[in-house]
């Protein structure tokens, strides 16, 4: 290629190149004939100078002609018929079979050639997959082309050197063809001289002997300087044909020299893309070999974690078959006291217990961290129990009290009416029934009689008194005792929402089916708490008119007393009576302001349902008011104690939590795959802190 490059400009014309050769060489420009016609000339104006006759000279002329036509080659068609020394088949049958022969074997070694090299370049493709192999393919392209390139400069080269050859073989022909031309047209010259030395010979008259004796003189003379001339001729054009074969020579060495600079610059781009080839097959396999290793831990892995995941789900199936188990204990429980089967509800606590301390749910880890919250539910659920027998029996009573005060209430409205009628009679006789409801004052008035109406009347108000403070103290102490498990059903609610954060989501709806169930009690005790408030306010009521009917007693009192004021004593117990009465006042204001507190705390609890840090808050506002202050003394602070516990177990559980999330996020190896996960669980989750939570970590993930 460089050499073309070198040598285009002048290569661009045979004849260019041929004239710069005779500039280099000194030679002529060109070859002219002047010369000879001259000589011809000079040798004509010699003879007639000589004397030779026109006779003389056409009988030279004419031997001459003789001579020629003597040695002249006649040309007939048979000149060019040639016949075969022999004849036969056997030779052309052979070279046609070995013709046919090589050109099958060619076919052959063609079809076997392309084979393997489209074998190669699959097996190549199938390799060629990875980065090295890609790299390995470019470079590849890359060598290919240089070696392309370098067979086209090879190729360019040897065209230059054959037309070289075809140069110098043309260059042979043309100084043949020139020195036969120029022969022929000297010696068409000289026979042309010759006839008219003859003609002019004979002009003269001289006989024929002479004039082919002069003929033939200077034939002889001019075939002499003819033969020196074409000698010089030849040796001209001999010289020139040496000069411009050197020169041919010398371009053609040249060209030798490129091609083989080119060829060894071929073999050496070759070597290189081997080798480089090599290099980087080597590193291929080095990677391969590498990448396999890497392939064989990560099945490793795979395996490992395949394990992993079927010891995971034997034991997530497990501990889905134990919350099975333990819900429908929490469910048989439920259904037992729907049905007012107290008995059996405690029965199956019992059970209950026992599989909580049975070697499986120890076993098992997620129950066995439960346990403890479980054992307490199943401790909560026998005090619920218990406290629904108490209460079943206290209701009971206070029924029967409330019975007997409305029986009292009505009485002793009716024996009003008979004093306002003016009925003393009836009104005593009613007073006596009124007296008579309760047995221990119908026994009291019967011992003391008719005579001392003060006493018994005194004996009557403290009764009612009586009955008025244990009813109190019945509704306080219920009214406690309901407090005291609505707020365990709070924190056992609280509980539950903590351990629902800490576990996963498939335990998610059992659990939120016992807070519900919780709720439901929960909402079965409010409505209970609302009853007995509206059995208080009744009884508030019946207080009110039963204070109502002791300022008419106090009044019927006045009355004997001024019938009877002698009676100091009477009087005496009237004041200690309006005494015990004042105080009577204050302990019932102080119920009823407790009253008025629950109801208002029952009021924002309600409008707190599904809110359960409003309910807790309306919770601490109730017990933190003067009035259950005064009757509880120190009852805020041990709950706020308890809250602060279970705010740092639900804080840890959080934690946990999290890093099991974290855990599970990172337990996939592929980038997509845990931002997928994240998403799905983002979609299923409700609380507003994991969507937080998730919500970073798919940030962190796509960075």
């Amino acid at each position: 290629m460089f050499f073309a490059a070198e040598f285009g400009g002048n290569m661009g014309s045979l004849l260019i190149r041929m004239q710069d050769v005779r500039k280099r060489l000194g030679l002529p420009a060109g070859y002219s004939v002047s010369g000879l016609d001259s000589a011809e000339a000079d040798a004509s104006a010699a003879i007639s100078e000589d004397g030779i006759s026109g006779d003389e000279l056409a009988e030279i002329t004419r031997k001459i002609e003789s001579v020629a036509s003597a040695n002249r080659i006649q040309v007939t068609p048979q000149l060019f018929s040639i016949s075969a020394k022999k004849r036969g088949v056997f030779l052309p049958l052979m070279v046609n079979l070995f013709s046919l022969i090589v050109l099958a074997g060619g076919v052959a070694l063609m079809l076997v050639f392309f084979q393997q090299q489209e074998t190669a370049e699959v097996q190549q493709v199938v390799a060629l997959n990875s980065a090295e192999g890609r790299l390995l393919e470019v470079l590849k392209q890359e060598a290919e082309a240089n070696l392309s390139a370098k067979e086209q400069e090879i190729l360019a080269i040897q065209e230059q050197m054959l037309q070289v050859q075809r140069e110098r073989d043309d260059i042979a022909a043309d100084i043949e063809e020139r020195i036969a031309n120029r022969e022929a047209q000297l010696r068409a010259s000289l026979e042309q001289e010759l006839e008219q030395e003859r003609q002019r010979l004979r002009a003269q008259g001289l006989s024929e002997v002479d004039i082919e004796a002069r003929i033939r003189e200077i034939e002889q003379q001019k075939t002499a300087e003819l033969n020196q001339r074409l000698a010089a001729f030849k040796a001209e054009a001999e010289a020139e044909k040496t000069a411009l074969e050197e020169s041919l020579g010398q371009m053609e060495q040249e060209f030798s020299q490129s091609l083989a600079e080119a060829n060894r610059a071929r073999d050496a781009l070759q070597a290189e893309a081997r080798q480089r080839e090599a290099d980087l097959r080597a590193e291929l396999e080095k990677a391969q070999s590498q990448n396999q290793a890497e392939l064989d831990q990560a099945s490793q892995d795979v395996q490992q974690a395949k394990n992993e995941l079927a010891a995971l789900a034997e034991a997530r199936e497990t501990e889905r078959r134990l919350s099975a188990q333990l819900t429908g204990f929490y469910s048989q429980v439920r259904g037992q006291l729907n049905a007012g089967n107290t008995e059996g509800a405690r029965e199956t606590v019992k059970q209950l217990r026992a599989f909580l301390n049975s070697p499986q749910v120890l076993e098992t880890e997620s129950l066995s961290q439960r346990r403890d919250v479980e054992l307490f539910l199943a401790s909560s659920m026998e005090n619920l129990i218990d406290g629904n027998v108490r209460n079943q029996q206290e209701t009971t009573s206070l029924r029967e009290a409330a019975s007997a005060l409305g029986r009292i209430q009505q009485l002793y409205s009716q024996a009003r009416q008979y004093e306002q009628q003016g009925e003393s009679d009836l009104a005593l006789q009613t007073y006596q029934k009124t007296v008579e409801v309760l047995p221990e004052v119908a026994a009291a008035s019967r011992s003391v009689g008719q005579a001392r109406v003060s006493a018994v009347q005194t004996e009557y108000e403290a009764q009612l008194e009586e009955i008025q403070t244990g009813l109190v103290e019945q509704l306080q102490e219920e009214l406690d005792e309901r407090e005291a498990r609505i707020t365990e059903l709070e924190d056992q609610i609280l509980l539950l929402q903590t351990e629902m954060e800490q576990y996963s989501k498939a335990n998610q709806a059992e659990y939120e089916q016992r807070i519900a169930e919780l709720q439901e009690q929960l909402t079965a005790m409010q409505q209970s708490s609302q009853a007995a408030t509206e059995r208080a306010e009744l009884l508030a009521t019946e207080n009110q008119q039963l204070s109502g009917e002791n300022q008419q007693l106090q009044e019927r009192v006045a009355l004997f007393e001024e019938a009877s004021r002698s009676n100091s004593n009477d009087r005496q117990r009237a004041i200690v009576l309006e005494e015990q009465l004042a105080e009577a006042r204050v302990v019932v204001n102080k119920y009823e302001s407790m009253l008025e507190n629950y109801a208002s705390y029952r009021q924002r609890s309600a409008l707190a349902v599904g809110n359960v840090l409003q309910g807790k808050a309306a919770l601490d506002w109730f017990l933190g008011t003067e009035s259950v202050q005064e009757a509880f003394p120190g009852l805020l602070e041990q709950v706020k104690r308890f809250d602060r516990a279970f705010e740092e177990a639900g804080q840890e559980t959080v934690v946990y939590e999290m890093a099991d999330e974290i855990y599970r996020i990172y337990s996939y190896s592929a980038q997509p795959a845990r931002v997928n996960y994240v998403r799905s669980a983002m979609r299923g989750e409700s609380r507003q802190a994991m969507k937080e939570f998730y919500e970073n970590m798919l940030l962190i993930l796509e960075e």
